[in-house]
Protein backbone atom coordinates (compact mmCIF):
# COMPACT_ATOMS: atom_id res chain seq x y z
CA UNK A 1 0.00 0.00 0.00
CA UNK A 2 1.03 3.51 -0.55
CA UNK A 3 1.02 5.48 2.15
CA UNK A 4 -0.82 8.32 0.16
CA UNK A 5 -3.30 10.78 2.68
CA UNK A 6 -6.18 9.09 1.02
CA UNK A 7 -5.11 5.75 1.50
CA UNK A 8 -4.06 6.57 5.26
CA UNK A 9 -7.94 8.51 5.24
CA UNK A 10 -9.95 5.48 3.95
CA UNK A 11 -7.95 2.84 6.17
CA UNK A 12 -8.74 4.53 9.42
CA UNK A 13 -12.45 4.74 8.95
CA UNK A 14 -12.38 1.22 7.26
CA UNK A 15 -10.51 0.02 10.83
CA UNK A 16 -12.66 1.99 12.92
CA UNK A 17 -15.84 1.03 11.41
CA UNK A 18 -14.43 -2.45 12.22
CA UNK A 19 -13.85 -1.65 15.80
CA UNK A 20 -17.40 -0.12 16.35
CA UNK A 21 -18.98 -3.50 15.09
CA UNK A 22 -16.94 -5.53 16.66
CA UNK A 23 -17.85 -3.75 20.51
CA UNK A 24 -21.45 -3.32 19.17
CA UNK A 25 -24.38 -5.44 20.47
CA UNK A 26 -26.45 -7.21 17.91
CA UNK A 27 -29.12 -5.43 16.39
CA UNK A 28 -31.93 -7.71 16.61
CA UNK A 29 -32.94 -11.14 15.89
CA UNK A 30 -31.29 -13.14 14.30
CA UNK A 31 -27.86 -11.60 14.78
CA UNK A 32 -25.21 -12.67 16.87
CA UNK A 33 -21.84 -11.21 17.90
CA UNK A 34 -20.63 -13.07 15.12
CA UNK A 35 -22.74 -11.20 12.45
CA UNK A 36 -21.99 -8.20 13.82
CA UNK A 37 -17.85 -8.61 13.31
CA UNK A 38 -18.75 -10.24 9.97
CA UNK A 39 -21.03 -7.02 9.32
CA UNK A 40 -18.08 -5.02 10.32
CA UNK A 41 -15.27 -6.56 8.11
CA UNK A 42 -17.58 -6.48 5.13
CA UNK A 43 -18.28 -2.63 5.88
CA UNK A 44 -14.68 -1.89 6.34
CA UNK A 45 -13.57 -3.92 3.08
CA UNK A 46 -16.37 -1.98 1.26
CA UNK A 47 -14.79 1.35 2.20
CA UNK A 48 -11.32 -0.21 1.22
CA UNK A 49 -12.56 -0.96 -1.88
CA UNK A 50 -14.43 2.65 -2.51
CA UNK A 51 -10.76 4.11 -1.33
CA UNK A 52 -8.78 1.90 -3.83
CA UNK A 53 -6.59 1.67 -0.88
CA UNK A 54 -5.01 -1.83 -2.34
CA UNK A 55 -5.45 -4.04 -5.27
CA UNK A 56 -9.39 -5.45 -4.54
CA UNK A 57 -8.00 -9.36 -4.48
CA UNK A 58 -6.37 -8.57 -1.65
CA UNK A 59 -8.94 -6.97 0.09
CA UNK A 60 -10.90 -9.65 -0.28
CA UNK A 61 -8.49 -12.30 0.73
CA UNK A 62 -8.39 -10.42 3.85
CA UNK A 63 -12.45 -10.29 4.58
CA UNK A 64 -12.51 -13.80 3.97
CA UNK A 65 -9.65 -14.45 6.43
CA UNK A 66 -11.13 -12.34 9.25
CA UNK A 67 -14.59 -13.42 8.78
CA UNK A 68 -13.07 -16.98 8.96
CA UNK A 69 -11.45 -16.13 12.22
CA UNK A 70 -13.59 -13.48 14.28
CA UNK A 71 -17.16 -14.42 12.31
CA UNK A 72 -16.53 -18.47 12.66
CA UNK A 73 -17.91 -18.89 9.29
CA UNK A 74 -16.28 -22.33 7.85
CA UNK A 75 -14.36 -22.68 4.76
CA UNK A 76 -16.99 -24.19 2.89
CA UNK A 77 -18.94 -21.34 3.21
CA UNK A 78 -16.29 -18.80 2.81
CA UNK A 79 -14.97 -20.73 -0.62
CA UNK A 80 -18.74 -21.95 -1.85
CA UNK A 81 -17.91 -20.63 -5.39
CA UNK A 82 -14.90 -21.96 -6.13
CA UNK A 83 -16.57 -25.59 -5.62
CA UNK A 84 -19.75 -24.66 -7.55
CA UNK A 85 -19.51 -24.52 -11.97
CA UNK A 86 -18.90 -20.68 -11.59
CA UNK A 87 -15.77 -20.65 -11.03
CA UNK A 88 -15.02 -23.43 -13.86
CA UNK A 89 -17.05 -21.07 -15.95
CA UNK A 90 -14.87 -18.04 -15.44
CA UNK A 91 -11.79 -20.19 -15.68
CA UNK A 92 -12.48 -21.31 -19.10
CA UNK A 93 -13.92 -17.64 -20.32
CA UNK A 94 -10.76 -16.27 -18.47
CA UNK A 95 -8.50 -18.89 -20.86
CA UNK A 96 -10.11 -18.47 -23.86
CA UNK A 97 -9.81 -14.75 -23.64
CA UNK A 98 -6.12 -15.43 -23.24
CA UNK A 99 -5.93 -17.57 -25.94
CA UNK A 100 -8.11 -15.31 -28.44
CA UNK A 101 -5.43 -12.28 -27.38
CA UNK A 102 -2.55 -14.44 -28.28
CA UNK A 103 -3.76 -15.76 -31.58
CA UNK A 104 -5.41 -12.58 -32.79
CA UNK A 105 -8.65 -14.25 -33.45
CA UNK A 106 -10.75 -11.01 -32.06
CA UNK A 107 -8.85 -8.45 -34.31
CA UNK A 108 -9.63 -10.68 -37.52
CA UNK A 109 -13.38 -10.68 -36.46
CA UNK A 110 -13.29 -7.01 -36.47
CA UNK A 111 -11.86 -6.27 -39.37
CA UNK A 112 -13.77 -8.85 -40.94
CA UNK A 113 -17.05 -7.18 -39.41
CA UNK A 114 -16.17 -3.87 -40.73
CA UNK A 115 -15.53 -5.01 -44.52
CA UNK A 116 -19.54 -5.23 -45.06
CA UNK A 117 -21.21 -2.65 -43.21
CA UNK A 118 -21.70 0.57 -45.10
CA UNK A 119 -18.33 2.63 -44.78
CA UNK A 120 -19.86 5.94 -44.28
CA UNK A 121 -19.50 7.80 -40.71
CA UNK A 122 -23.18 6.20 -39.93
CA UNK A 123 -22.08 2.91 -41.37
CA UNK A 124 -18.78 2.57 -39.77
CA UNK A 125 -20.62 3.27 -36.14
CA UNK A 126 -23.21 0.65 -36.81
CA UNK A 127 -20.30 -1.38 -37.95
CA UNK A 128 -18.26 -0.52 -34.27
CA UNK A 129 -21.89 -1.84 -32.42
CA UNK A 130 -21.96 -4.68 -34.67
CA UNK A 131 -18.01 -5.95 -34.14
CA UNK A 132 -18.68 -5.34 -30.43
CA UNK A 133 -22.24 -7.71 -30.86
CA UNK A 134 -21.00 -10.21 -32.19
CA UNK A 135 -17.38 -10.79 -30.18
CA UNK A 136 -19.29 -10.48 -26.84
CA UNK A 137 -20.11 -14.01 -26.20
CA UNK A 138 -16.11 -15.13 -26.67
CA UNK A 139 -14.61 -13.19 -24.55
CA UNK A 140 -16.16 -13.19 -20.69
CA UNK A 141 -13.88 -9.78 -19.61
CA UNK A 142 -15.01 -6.74 -21.16
CA UNK A 143 -11.35 -5.24 -20.31
CA UNK A 144 -9.88 -7.36 -22.65
CA UNK A 145 -11.99 -6.80 -25.81
CA UNK A 146 -11.70 -3.49 -25.02
CA UNK A 147 -8.12 -3.89 -24.73
CA UNK A 148 -8.06 -6.00 -27.77
CA UNK A 149 -10.19 -3.96 -30.40
CA UNK A 150 -9.36 -0.79 -29.01
CA UNK A 151 -6.53 -0.25 -31.61
CA UNK A 152 -8.39 -1.60 -34.37
CA UNK A 153 -11.50 1.18 -33.27
CA UNK A 154 -8.07 4.00 -33.32
CA UNK A 155 -6.76 2.59 -36.53
CA UNK A 156 -10.34 3.02 -38.44
CA UNK A 157 -10.80 6.28 -37.39
CA UNK A 158 -7.15 7.68 -38.37
CA UNK A 159 -7.78 5.92 -41.94
CA UNK A 160 -10.60 8.10 -42.47
CA UNK A 161 -9.02 11.30 -41.53
CA UNK A 162 -10.47 12.59 -38.24
CA UNK A 163 -8.63 14.74 -36.24
CA UNK A 164 -7.73 13.63 -32.91
CA UNK A 165 -10.46 13.91 -30.14
CA UNK A 166 -12.78 15.23 -32.81
CA UNK A 167 -16.68 13.95 -32.15
CA UNK A 168 -16.27 11.39 -35.14
CA UNK A 169 -13.08 9.85 -33.46
CA UNK A 170 -14.78 9.78 -29.87
CA UNK A 171 -17.96 8.51 -31.54
CA UNK A 172 -16.35 5.32 -32.87
CA UNK A 173 -14.98 4.72 -29.51
CA UNK A 174 -18.07 4.90 -27.14
CA UNK A 175 -20.10 3.22 -30.30
CA UNK A 176 -17.68 0.14 -30.07
CA UNK A 177 -18.12 0.33 -26.04
CA UNK A 178 -21.97 0.68 -26.10
CA UNK A 179 -22.36 -2.50 -28.25
CA UNK A 180 -19.36 -3.88 -25.39
CA UNK A 181 -21.19 -2.41 -22.24
CA UNK A 182 -24.80 -3.38 -23.52
CA UNK A 183 -24.79 -7.10 -25.09
CA UNK A 184 -23.65 -8.98 -22.04
CA UNK A 185 -27.01 -8.14 -20.12
CA UNK A 186 -28.22 -10.09 -22.98
CA UNK A 187 -25.65 -12.42 -23.14
CA UNK A 188 -24.60 -14.38 -19.67
CA UNK A 189 -21.25 -15.54 -21.02
CA UNK A 190 -20.51 -11.76 -21.99
CA UNK A 191 -19.27 -10.35 -19.14
CA UNK A 192 -18.02 -12.17 -15.23
CA UNK A 193 -20.73 -9.30 -13.30
CA UNK A 194 -23.47 -10.92 -15.71
CA UNK A 195 -22.46 -14.09 -14.96
CA UNK A 196 -21.69 -13.51 -11.28
CA UNK A 197 -25.54 -11.99 -11.20
CA UNK A 198 -27.38 -15.09 -12.49
CA UNK A 199 -25.15 -16.95 -9.73
CA UNK A 200 -26.59 -15.24 -6.79
CA UNK A 201 -30.53 -16.23 -8.01
CA UNK A 202 -32.35 -19.00 -5.91
CA UNK A 203 -31.67 -22.16 -7.70
CA UNK A 204 -34.75 -22.71 -8.91
CA UNK A 205 -34.71 -19.58 -11.09
CA UNK A 206 -30.87 -20.05 -12.70
CA UNK A 207 -32.27 -23.67 -14.06
CA UNK A 208 -35.37 -21.34 -15.10
CA UNK A 209 -33.13 -18.87 -16.71
CA UNK A 210 -30.45 -20.71 -18.41
CA UNK A 211 -28.65 -18.57 -20.64
CA UNK A 212 -30.93 -19.05 -23.93
CA UNK A 213 -33.82 -17.99 -21.40
CA UNK A 214 -31.85 -15.16 -19.81
CA UNK A 215 -31.11 -13.67 -23.57
CA UNK A 216 -34.64 -14.19 -24.75
CA UNK A 217 -36.43 -12.20 -21.31
CA UNK A 218 -33.67 -9.74 -21.70
CA UNK A 219 -34.52 -8.35 -25.26
CA UNK A 220 -37.95 -6.16 -24.37
CA UNK A 221 -34.82 -4.30 -22.71
CA UNK A 222 -31.80 -4.74 -24.51
CA UNK A 223 -32.93 -4.25 -27.99
CA UNK A 224 -34.33 -0.86 -27.54
CA UNK A 225 -31.50 0.15 -25.35
CA UNK A 226 -28.63 -0.21 -27.95
CA UNK A 227 -30.88 0.87 -30.92
CA UNK A 228 -31.55 4.18 -28.65
CA UNK A 229 -27.91 4.39 -27.67
CA UNK A 230 -26.60 3.65 -31.31
CA UNK A 231 -28.87 6.28 -32.71
CA UNK A 232 -27.16 8.77 -30.16
CA UNK A 233 -23.73 7.84 -31.11
CA UNK A 234 -24.68 8.12 -34.27
CA UNK A 235 -26.27 12.00 -34.50
CA UNK A 236 -24.21 13.14 -31.29
CA UNK A 237 -21.36 12.47 -33.38
CA UNK A 238 -21.72 12.47 -37.21
CA UNK A 239 -20.40 15.63 -39.51
CA UNK A 240 -22.79 18.57 -38.88
CA UNK A 241 -24.86 19.49 -41.87
CA UNK A 242 -22.37 21.02 -44.81
CA UNK A 243 -18.96 19.74 -42.64
CA UNK A 244 -16.97 17.86 -44.26
CA UNK A 245 -14.68 16.16 -41.80
CA UNK A 246 -12.90 12.82 -43.11
CA UNK A 247 -13.79 10.35 -46.01
CA UNK A 248 -15.64 6.99 -45.93
CA UNK A 249 -13.84 4.29 -44.24
CA UNK A 250 -11.91 2.43 -47.65
CA UNK A 251 -12.15 -1.13 -48.28
CA UNK A 252 -8.47 -0.97 -49.08
CA UNK A 253 -7.47 -0.01 -45.44
CA UNK A 254 -9.22 -2.92 -44.23
CA UNK A 255 -7.63 -5.18 -46.43
CA UNK A 256 -4.29 -4.09 -46.11
CA UNK A 257 -4.36 -4.81 -42.50
CA UNK A 258 -6.06 -8.67 -43.09
CA UNK A 259 -3.12 -9.04 -45.69
CA UNK A 260 -0.62 -8.09 -42.47
CA UNK A 261 -2.01 -10.71 -40.19
CA UNK A 262 -1.88 -13.19 -43.15
CA UNK A 263 -4.14 -16.06 -43.65
CA UNK A 264 -6.29 -17.86 -41.41
CA UNK A 265 -4.11 -20.10 -38.91
CA UNK A 266 -4.88 -23.33 -38.06
CA UNK A 267 -5.08 -21.85 -34.12
CA UNK A 268 -7.87 -19.51 -34.99
CA UNK A 269 -9.86 -21.64 -37.06
CA UNK A 270 -9.80 -24.41 -33.90
CA UNK A 271 -10.35 -21.80 -31.05
CA UNK A 272 -13.13 -20.37 -33.13
CA UNK A 273 -15.23 -23.63 -33.98
CA UNK A 274 -14.56 -24.66 -30.49
CA UNK A 275 -16.00 -21.66 -28.85
CA UNK A 276 -19.18 -21.61 -30.97
CA UNK A 277 -19.85 -25.12 -30.41
CA UNK A 278 -18.99 -24.03 -26.68
CA UNK A 279 -21.43 -21.35 -26.48
CA UNK A 280 -23.84 -23.25 -28.32
CA UNK A 281 -24.00 -25.83 -26.50
CA UNK A 282 -24.89 -23.19 -23.40
CA UNK A 283 -27.54 -21.90 -25.27
CA UNK A 284 -29.19 -25.04 -26.38
CA UNK A 285 -28.30 -26.97 -22.57
CA UNK A 286 -31.70 -28.17 -21.84
CA UNK A 287 -32.02 -29.73 -25.31
CA UNK A 288 -28.60 -31.37 -25.31
CA UNK A 289 -29.07 -33.19 -22.00
CA UNK A 290 -28.80 -30.55 -19.51
CA UNK A 291 -24.76 -30.51 -20.55
CA UNK A 292 -23.20 -28.42 -17.75
CA UNK A 293 -21.57 -24.87 -18.53
CA UNK A 294 -18.36 -26.02 -16.39
CA UNK A 295 -18.15 -29.39 -18.42
CA UNK A 296 -18.15 -27.76 -22.55
CA UNK A 297 -15.37 -25.24 -21.22
CA UNK A 298 -13.66 -27.97 -19.56
CA UNK A 299 -13.54 -30.05 -22.66
CA UNK A 300 -12.91 -27.11 -24.88
CA UNK A 301 -9.81 -26.00 -22.78
CA UNK A 302 -7.99 -29.54 -23.21
CA UNK A 303 -8.87 -29.90 -26.73
CA UNK A 304 -6.96 -26.44 -26.82
CA UNK A 305 -4.19 -27.61 -24.94
CA UNK A 306 -4.08 -31.17 -26.72
CA UNK A 307 -3.85 -28.99 -30.19
CA UNK A 308 -1.36 -26.56 -28.45
CA UNK A 309 -3.11 -23.74 -28.65
CA UNK A 310 -2.87 -23.61 -24.94
CA UNK A 311 0.51 -23.77 -23.58
CA UNK A 312 1.69 -23.51 -19.98
CA UNK A 313 2.69 -20.65 -20.09
CA UNK A 314 -0.05 -18.76 -21.31
CA UNK A 315 -2.33 -20.45 -18.55
CA UNK A 316 -0.04 -19.00 -16.15
CA UNK A 317 0.53 -15.37 -17.41
CA UNK A 318 -2.27 -15.04 -19.66
CA UNK A 319 -5.32 -15.78 -17.08
CA UNK A 320 -6.18 -12.74 -14.56
CA UNK A 321 -5.95 -15.40 -11.34
CA UNK A 322 -5.98 -12.63 -9.25
CA UNK A 323 -10.02 -11.03 -10.52
CA UNK A 324 -10.66 -14.74 -10.24
CA UNK A 325 -10.19 -15.42 -7.14
CA UNK A 326 -11.19 -11.78 -6.21
CA UNK A 327 -14.74 -13.03 -8.52
CA UNK A 328 -15.00 -16.17 -6.18
CA UNK A 329 -14.55 -14.81 -3.16
CA UNK A 330 -17.06 -11.99 -3.65
CA UNK A 331 -19.59 -14.43 -5.32
CA UNK A 332 -18.98 -16.61 -2.11
CA UNK A 333 -21.13 -13.63 -0.01
CA UNK A 334 -24.11 -15.16 -1.40
CA UNK A 335 -23.74 -17.99 1.01
CA UNK A 336 -21.82 -15.97 3.56
CA UNK A 337 -24.35 -13.34 4.59
CA UNK A 338 -27.69 -15.95 5.09
CA UNK A 339 -25.26 -18.41 7.08
CA UNK A 340 -24.66 -15.04 9.52
CA UNK A 341 -28.37 -13.90 9.89
CA UNK A 342 -27.25 -11.19 8.14
CA UNK A 343 -29.39 -11.42 5.14
CA UNK A 344 -32.86 -12.32 7.11
CA UNK A 345 -32.34 -9.56 9.69
CA UNK A 346 -31.63 -7.17 6.38
CA UNK A 347 -35.28 -8.78 5.24
CA UNK A 348 -36.89 -8.13 8.61
CA UNK A 349 -35.59 -4.04 9.22
CA UNK A 350 -35.68 -3.16 5.63
CA UNK A 351 -38.75 -5.50 3.73
CA UNK A 352 -42.01 -3.48 5.05
CA UNK A 353 -40.19 -0.23 3.33
CA UNK A 354 -38.87 -1.32 0.13
CA UNK A 355 -42.06 -3.59 -0.49
CA UNK A 356 -43.86 -0.34 -1.05
CA UNK A 357 -41.62 1.34 -3.26
CA UNK A 358 -41.54 -2.49 -5.58
CA UNK A 359 -44.72 -2.40 -5.71
CA UNK A 360 -44.55 -0.20 -8.40
CA UNK A 361 -42.34 -0.98 -11.24
CA UNK A 362 -41.38 1.91 -12.35
CA UNK A 363 -41.28 3.61 -9.26
CA UNK A 364 -38.85 1.15 -8.49
CA UNK A 365 -36.85 1.42 -11.94
CA UNK A 366 -36.38 4.79 -11.12
CA UNK A 367 -35.43 4.25 -7.18
CA UNK A 368 -32.64 1.32 -7.84
CA UNK A 369 -31.33 3.17 -11.15
CA UNK A 370 -30.56 6.52 -8.91
CA UNK A 371 -29.25 4.85 -6.05
CA UNK A 372 -27.18 2.39 -8.18
CA UNK A 373 -26.02 5.49 -9.86
CA UNK A 374 -24.61 7.24 -6.92
CA UNK A 375 -23.16 3.64 -5.55
CA UNK A 376 -21.23 3.34 -8.80
CA UNK A 377 -19.51 6.57 -7.83
CA UNK A 378 -18.29 4.55 -4.34
CA UNK A 379 -17.93 1.10 -5.37
CA UNK A 380 -15.61 1.14 -8.57
CA UNK A 381 -15.07 -2.54 -8.60
CA UNK A 382 -18.02 -4.68 -11.07
CA UNK A 383 -17.47 -7.69 -8.72
CA UNK A 384 -17.52 -5.87 -5.71
CA UNK A 385 -20.32 -3.69 -6.55
CA UNK A 386 -22.29 -6.65 -8.22
CA UNK A 387 -22.35 -8.77 -5.58
CA UNK A 388 -22.64 -6.68 -2.76
CA UNK A 389 -25.60 -5.70 -4.51
CA UNK A 390 -26.82 -8.34 -5.53
CA UNK A 391 -26.27 -9.83 -1.88
CA UNK A 392 -28.37 -7.26 -0.55
CA UNK A 393 -31.07 -6.38 -3.27
CA UNK A 394 -32.40 -10.02 -3.84
CA UNK A 395 -33.62 -10.96 -0.70
CA UNK A 396 -35.83 -7.83 -0.86
CA UNK A 397 -36.72 -8.43 -4.17
CA UNK A 398 -37.92 -11.65 -2.98
CA UNK A 399 -39.75 -10.46 0.30
CA UNK A 400 -41.87 -7.66 -2.05
CA UNK A 401 -42.55 -10.88 -4.17
CA UNK A 402 -40.71 -9.25 -7.10
CA UNK A 403 -38.15 -11.52 -9.45
CA UNK A 404 -35.29 -11.30 -8.24
CA UNK A 405 -33.77 -11.64 -12.14
CA UNK A 406 -35.57 -7.97 -12.61
CA UNK A 407 -32.91 -6.79 -10.04
CA UNK A 408 -30.23 -8.76 -12.09
CA UNK A 409 -31.25 -6.36 -15.24
CA UNK A 410 -31.29 -3.26 -13.80
CA UNK A 411 -27.89 -4.06 -11.56
CA UNK A 412 -26.57 -5.31 -14.85
CA UNK A 413 -27.65 -1.86 -16.35
CA UNK A 414 -25.95 0.10 -13.72
CA UNK A 415 -22.48 -1.50 -14.19
CA UNK A 416 -22.08 0.00 -17.96
CA UNK A 417 -23.21 3.34 -15.90
CA UNK A 418 -20.22 6.09 -15.78
CA UNK A 419 -20.06 9.55 -15.36
CA UNK A 420 -16.21 9.55 -15.12
CA UNK A 421 -13.69 7.17 -17.02
CA UNK A 422 -12.45 6.06 -13.35
CA UNK A 423 -15.64 4.74 -12.30
CA UNK A 424 -14.94 1.74 -15.58
CA UNK A 425 -11.75 -0.02 -15.62
CA UNK A 426 -13.61 -1.71 -18.71
CA UNK A 427 -14.24 1.21 -20.06
CA UNK A 428 -10.42 2.46 -19.25
CA UNK A 429 -8.89 -0.23 -20.77
CA UNK A 430 -10.52 0.78 -24.31
CA UNK A 431 -9.67 4.18 -23.74
CA UNK A 432 -5.96 3.22 -23.69
CA UNK A 433 -6.02 1.25 -26.41
CA UNK A 434 -7.51 4.05 -28.75
CA UNK A 435 -5.10 6.50 -28.09
CA UNK A 436 -5.98 9.58 -24.75
CA UNK A 437 -4.57 11.58 -27.31
CA UNK A 438 -7.37 11.03 -29.74
CA UNK A 439 -10.17 10.66 -27.58
CA UNK A 440 -12.39 13.74 -25.77
CA UNK A 441 -12.59 12.45 -22.48
CA UNK A 442 -15.21 15.65 -21.32
CA UNK A 443 -17.62 13.28 -23.62
CA UNK A 444 -17.78 10.65 -21.44
CA UNK A 445 -20.17 12.97 -19.01
CA UNK A 446 -22.61 13.74 -21.94
CA UNK A 447 -22.66 10.13 -22.21
CA UNK A 448 -23.09 9.37 -19.03
CA UNK A 449 -25.85 11.17 -18.83
CA UNK A 450 -27.43 10.41 -22.58
CA UNK A 451 -26.57 6.58 -20.84
CA UNK A 452 -28.55 7.35 -17.50
CA UNK A 453 -31.90 8.58 -19.16
CA UNK A 454 -32.38 6.19 -22.05
CA UNK A 455 -31.65 3.09 -19.83
CA UNK A 456 -34.23 4.23 -17.40
CA UNK A 457 -36.52 4.26 -20.59
CA UNK A 458 -35.59 1.05 -21.69
CA UNK A 459 -35.94 -0.51 -18.70
CA UNK A 460 -39.72 0.78 -18.51
CA UNK A 461 -39.97 -0.13 -22.05
CA UNK A 462 -38.71 -3.81 -20.87
CA UNK A 463 -41.57 -3.43 -17.52
CA UNK A 464 -44.18 -3.58 -19.46
CA UNK A 465 -43.49 -6.43 -21.54
CA UNK A 466 -42.16 -8.38 -18.69
CA UNK A 467 -45.50 -7.41 -17.15
CA UNK A 468 -47.25 -9.01 -20.18
CA UNK A 469 -44.90 -12.39 -20.26
CA UNK A 470 -45.91 -12.50 -16.28
CA UNK A 471 -42.34 -12.52 -14.88
CA UNK A 472 -42.42 -9.37 -13.28
CA UNK A 473 -43.74 -10.78 -10.40
CA UNK A 474 -43.02 -14.17 -8.52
Amino acid sequence: MKLTKKNICFTAIAVIIFLIFCFLPPFGEPLTGASMRVLGVLLACIVMWAGGVIHETGIVLMMTGLMAIIGGVPLETLTSAFSGSVFWVLLGSFTLGAVMKKCGLLRRIALLLLKVTPKSFTGTTIGMVIVGTVICPLVATKNAKGAIVGNVVRSVSDSMGYPLKSPQATGLHLAFWTATMIMPYMIVAGSTSTIASRSFLPEELQTKFDMLWWALYSIPFVLPLMILMTLFCIFRYRPKKGEHVGNDLSIDFLNEQLAKMGPWTRDEKLVCILTVLMVLTWVFKAQLGNIPEYASCLVVLSILWFAGCLDANTFRTGVSWENLIFIGSCISLGSILPYVGITDWIVSVIGPYTSIAFSNPFLMIVILTLLLFVIRFLLLSEGSYMSVMCALLYPLAIEAGVNPWIVAMILNNMVGSFFLPYQSSAFLSGYYAFGEDAFDVRETRVYGIAYLILSTVALCIGAVVWQMMGIWWM
